[in-house]
């Protein structure tokens, strides 16, 4: 299964509906193509302190990498 991760700005609203979206398409039993984790901020001020240009580059090397394999992949 691929694992992805989303990082952006989020609201509560939009984080508990996805929640529930999530939690139905499990009632229904749907099996997901891959598993998409999300890392939401409340606004840009607190994402760009999190996200320090290092931190933003490490991010931007995984990227370019792609997929890993061995012990650090589920």
């Amino acid at each position: 299964m691929n694992r992805e991760i989303k990082i952006g700005i989020g609201n509560a609203q939009e984080t508990a509906q996805e929640f529930i979206d999530a939690w139905r398409r499990t009632e229904r039993q749907e099996v997901p193509a891959s598993a998409v984790e999300h890392l939401y901020f409340p606004d840009l001020e607190t994402l760009l302190g999190i996200l320090t240009p290092r931190r933003l580059a490490v991010l931007k090397t995984l990227h370019a990498l792609g997929p890993l394999s061995g012990p650090f992949q589920k």
